[in-house]
This record gives structure tokens, C-alpha cells and sequence, in this order.
């Protein structure tokens, strides 16, 4: 008994010896901070499965960016620890949140536990083992002339970063193993930072196989403009050049108010500029435009600019109504208008041919026509009615008799396979009158003497545009012709269901258009050259601007248009810009 109340404390001393030289006592480990309120995180580090005495261990956030981050004293090292003789560590001095855990041996080797998140209660991370350290190199690929000396190679979550060399080499070296977050960051504007991941292994020296190219900032268009030609209803969107650098092109889309953004180009655009002609009378649209990159990825469009689709034309009056009364037409047809600006109406339906006044007073009609084209003014109050059925052109006077016949149906010359819903025009007496289904334009005297005729393919239309100039319109082009019938040039896409002539020498034509699913008449006016100067028309059957079918135009001394709606029943004037 005596004996072992001597060794008790012996035994006592020791075992407090020994947990004080190999630190296997209670308190925190070097570097933990005891003082603080924060919860102990401890592990161990390990080389060639020993402990790794004496190693240094640091603690860096995961997002802390070493070239920025220092200005930020709590996204620097929160602290650093030397491990013990177990090689055991511990700290109490982090705060909530993700960290990377790097190990630095007396020997420089290293370890990375990356990502590791801190709690806030005391916990065991995972052990780690010290091992030879890898590195990482590559090349920095820029536009242009751009300097790749501007760019900077930032591990995220360490204490260090480099920049690159004049031929856009970097080297990462003295790199824990593990998998890193890598910034690729240039100070130039026009490239934004790149973000990757890379992985490096202990004692070996990776080369990137491909060069780093950081993404160019795609630049929101600027001087963004939309201006709307009224007659035209061309819209016409133009914004400022971007960098060439950064934008190898433009998309342009645009918006129906009651369905959904379409891109009018098919491929990006070099130009500044966009046209479209596409629109529908009465409708609104919202345009935007967006710079491209050369792997045709878009940046920010601009803001959406509004157009509404009006027209420049005027509707004046109606000239008569639909019915059956002696002074209305039932489908109106073909439209003729006298030197002194009397308007005569071929009704197809009823056979007669009305006459009204410049502001649309009845006057009288002539009946007893079989199914009536059209109508035109010959000299004096005398007037040509074309018949659809019997083929016939025939002079009328005044009184409503007949002065004389011509045509009929045949192919021989003077005859009519299928004449043109068309007609013809008169110039210096001589008529000049479409043969449809013959592929002919036939020429008679005032009278209706044949004279002699030119093939045209399926001519449909016909107008003067100069003295010696025809316009013929045929179903998929119109053919400028000179009086003899030798073509001047032709328009395609220009269908011409019939045609006229302003006080200004512009054809104005109806044509028929399909836009999607909606059939359009609408009415387009072009220059002596071609080149289109106004159009109106629209789906939208309650708007004045809507035409069922399109069967007559003509012009008066005031240069006020003249339309008959055979589908409509009706017969519009409009009132034509000057420039008309």
C-alpha cells in the first residue's frame, strides 16, 4: 500500500510531461485562437504516411481573388497553424464559410483540400497528405493587335496570381495538387474575364494543349434610329458601328404587338442599316437591333422602338353605291375618266356604264352591255366598252348607240382568244389592247381597224408611261415596251392586275400580294424607272384602305385616284401626295 502511494504521483508527473512536449493536452493548437467565440477545426497532414511535423497550414476563402482580394482584409488568409509532432492542426479563428486549406511542408512540398466548408461548430476535416508540387502552363490568345501582356492568370482562393508574357505565355507553378478555379482577366474593355477549371497533379508540369482565348464584351448597339417613309411604309432602322474587334455583325428583330419576335435577317448583317418593307398597313411593330460576335453568340439588344404602319394617302369620297337602281352599279369594274374629269363606271353584273360627276352626282347611265371589262373615253363624249363575253370592243356615242364593232373571239389577227379584265389604252387614235390568252398586244385604228400586233407573254395590264413607252403587266413581271413592242427592260415580281398613269409619269398598278396565310390587294405606285415610290392596302375589311379585288384605276386632271372594288361594291377616291 505504501508502495503505491509513492508511484501515484510519479506516474502523475509523467503523464503531464508527456502531454505537454507532444501536445496531447485539451487546449487548442498553436495558432487557434482560443480567446475567440469561433468552434475548433482541427485535422491532420501527412507525407509518405508519417505525420508532417512543423508544416504550415493556411486557410484562403474559395472566392478570394489575390489580385483584388487584398484590398479586403476578411478575404485574406483568415489564419495560419504550424502542426504539431502528430501533425495535427487547429484553428478557431474562421468564420462561417468556404475555404480552400493549403500545406506547405519544411521541405516544400504541398497539399490543397479545396472547397471544405466551415460550419460554425467544431469539426474534423478531412486529412491531407503533402506531396511534390505540379505547375500549369499555356498561351493567352488575343484579337487583333491586342497586347496579351494585359491579361492576368488569378487562382481564385490563393495568395497569388501572374501575368502573362509578351507572347501570351503564363506558368502557374509551385502548385498544390488539386482542382483549382483559374480567372483569366484582361484590364482592356473589351474582353470579359473568362472562368475555368484546371487540375493539377503532384510532380508533373501540365501544358494547356489549346490556347486561352477570353470572350470578347459583345457592345449593345448605340445611335439606335427608326424613320418611317409613309408612302413607301418602308421602315428603315440605322444604328452606330461597333468595334469591329468585338461585333462581326448584326441581327435585327422585330415585333407584332399580337404575336411572337421574329428575326428578319437569316444571317448577321455587316451593314448599319436594315430595310423592311414587310409591314402591314395598320398594324404596329417594335424593332430592335443586337451586335454579334464572330461565334454568332448576341449581347444585349437595344431598347424596342415602336412604328406604327400608316399610310400618306387620303381617302376622299366614295363615287356612287352598290344596288340596283338606275343610278347604282352592282360590281363595279372598269373606271374611265374624260378630259373634263366626267367618270364613267363598266358595271359587270348589270351591264350598264355610269356616268357621275367630279363630286360623285349621278348623271346617267347605258345599258344593254353583255358583261362590261371596262370602259374608256374616246373623243368627245364617244366611249369604248370592252365585253367580256362576246369578246367585242365597241364604239359608243353620247346618245348610247352604237358607232361601231371590232373583235370577237378567234386567234386570227382582230380577234380575241381571252381579252384582258385589263382593256387598253388609246394613244393618238390607236388602241392598244391586250389579247391574254393569245400572248399578243394587237393595235386597231379609233375605229377598230386592225393594224397589226407584237407577242407578249400572257399580257394582262396595259398603261402609257411616255409617249412612245407601254407598261405591260403580265402575271409574274411587268415589261417596259416601246410602241413597236421591243422591250426596254423588264420588272420582276411585279404583278400588274391593272394598271394606270399619274399627272407625274409614275405607274400605279393594282397587285395582289399574299402575306402568310391573308391574300392583300393593295395598290403601289413606281417610278418611269422602276424603282418603288408609294403603296397602300390592307387586310383589315373595315379600314378604307381595304380592296376586295382591285378590277379599275384611274387618274383625273387633279391627279386624285380612282379605284373600283368589284369584291367591295364600291368606287374610292383618293387624294395623291404631290410628289405623285
Amino acid at each position: 500500500m505504501k508502495t503505491k502511494n509513492r508511484i501515484l504521483p510519479f506516474l502523475t508527473l509523467l503523464l503531464t510531461f508527456i502531454c505537454i512536449y507532444f501536445g496531447c493536452n485539451n487546449s487548442p493548437t498553436a495558432g487557434s485562437g482560443s480567446e475567440t467565440q469561433n468552434a475548433l477545426v482541427t485535422g491532420y497532414l501527412y507525407k509518405s504516411g508519417a505525420p508532417a511535423v512543423g508544416a504550415k497550414v493556411y486557410f484562403v476563402r474559395v472566392n478570394y481573388n489575390p489580385r483584388t482580394g487584398a484590398l479586403e482584409k476578411s478575404f485574406a488568409n483568415a489564419d495560419t497553424v504550424i502542426t504539431n509532432s502528430t501533425g495535427k492542426y487547429g484553428t478557431s479563428d474562421l468564420d462561417t464559410g468556404s475555404y480552400n486549406i493549403f500545406g506547405k511542408g519544411t521541405d516544400g512540398t504541398l497539399s490543397l483540400l479545396d472547397s471544405v466548408r466551415i460550419t460554425g461548430d467544431s469539426q474534423v476535416v478531412p486529412p491531407d497528405t503533402l506531396k511534390l508540387p505540379g505547375s500549369l502552363t499555356g498561351i493567352i490568345k488575343m484579337q487583333g493587335t491586342d497586347d496579351p501582356r494585359t491579361v492576368f492568370v488569378i487562382p481564385l482562393g490563393t495568395n497569388g496570381f501572374v501575368s502573362t508574357g509578351q507572347s501570351g505565355s503564363f506558368s502557374l507553378s509551385n502548385m498544390a495538387e488539386g482542382q483549382y478555379s483559374v480567372r483569366f482577366l484582361s484590364i482592356l474593355d473589351r474582353y470579359l474575364p473568362l472562368d475555368t477549371t484546371f487540375t493539377v497533379t503532384a510532380g508533373q508540369a501540365l501544358t494547356l494543349p489549346d490556347s486561352i482565348r477570353l470572350p470578347l464584351k459583345i457592345p449593345t448597339p448605340t445611335g439606335f434610329k427608326i424613320s418611317y417613309d409613309t408612302l413607301k411604309q418602308i421602315v428603315t432602322l440605322s444604328w452606330n458601328r461597333a468595334d469591329a474587334a468585338r461585333v462581326k455583325g448584326y441581327n435585327v428583330y422585330r415585333q407584332h404587338l399580337d404575336s411572337a419576335e421574329v428575326k428578319l435577317n437569316a444571317l448577321a448583317r455587316s451593314d448599319t442599316f436594315y430595310v423592311d418593307s414587310t409591314g402591314r398597313q395598320d398594324q404596329a411593330y417594335i424593332y430592335s437591333v443586337v451586335g454579334v460576335d464572330f461565334e454568332n453568340k448576341e449581347g444585349i439588344r437595344t431598347a424596342g422602338e415602336r412604328v406604327l404602319i400608316t399610310t400618306g394617302f387620303v381617302l376622299v369620297r366614295t363615287i356612287g353605291t352598290s344596288g340596283t337602281g338606275e343610278n347604282q352599279y352592282s360590281r363595279p369594274y372598269g373606271i374611265s375618266i374624260s378630259d373634263n374629269d366626267m367618270i364613267m363606271i363598266a358595271d359587270y353584273d348589270s351591264g350598264k356604264v355610269l356616268i357621275y360627276d367630279t363630286v360623285g352626282s349621278f348623271i346617267r347611265n347605258y345599258k344593254g352591255f353583255n358583261s362590261p371589262l371596262n370602259v374608256v373615253y374616246a373623243e368627245g363624249d364617244n366611249f369604248y366598252v370592252v365585253e367580256k363575253n362576246s369578246r367585242l370592243i365597241k364604239l359608243v356615242n353620247s346618245s348610247g348607240s352604237i358607232i361601231s364593232q371590232f373583235g370577237g373571239t378567234g386567234i386570227q389577227n382582230g380577234s380575241f382568244t381571252d381579252i384582258s379584265p385589263c382593256f387598253f389604252i388609246r394613244k393618238n387614235n390607236a388602241l392598244y389592247i391586250p389579247d391574254y390568252g393569245g400572248n399578243r398586244l394587237q393595235i386597231f385604228d379609233s375605229i377598230g381597224t386592225y393594224l397589226k400586233s407584237f407577242t407578249m407573254p400572257a399580257p394582262w395590264s396595259i398603261s402609257l408611261i411616255s409617249s412612245s413607252t407601254l407598261a405591260i403587266g403580265s402575271d409574274a413581271t411587268l415589261s417596259i415596251v416601246d410602241t413597236a413592242g421591243i422591250k426596254e427592260t423588264e420588272w420582276a415580281g411585279v404583278y400588274a392586275f391593272t394598271s394606270s398613269t399619274t399627272k407625274n409619269g409614275n405607274l400605279v398598278i393594282a397587285t395582289h400580294e399574299q402575306e402568310g396565310p391573308l391574300s392583300i390587294w393593295k395598290i403601289a405606285f413606281y417610278s418611269p424607272t422602276g424603282n418603288l415610290v408609294g403603296v397602300f392596302g390592307v387586310s383589315n375589311s373595315n379600314s378604307p384602305f381595304f380592296f376586295g379585288q382591285l378590277r379599275g384605276l384611274a387618274i383625273d386632271s387633279k391627279n386624285n385616284l380612282y379605284v373600283a372594288d368589284s369584291w367591295s361594291k364600291t368606287v374610292k377616291v383618293f387624294g395623291l401626295p404631290s410628289n405623285l
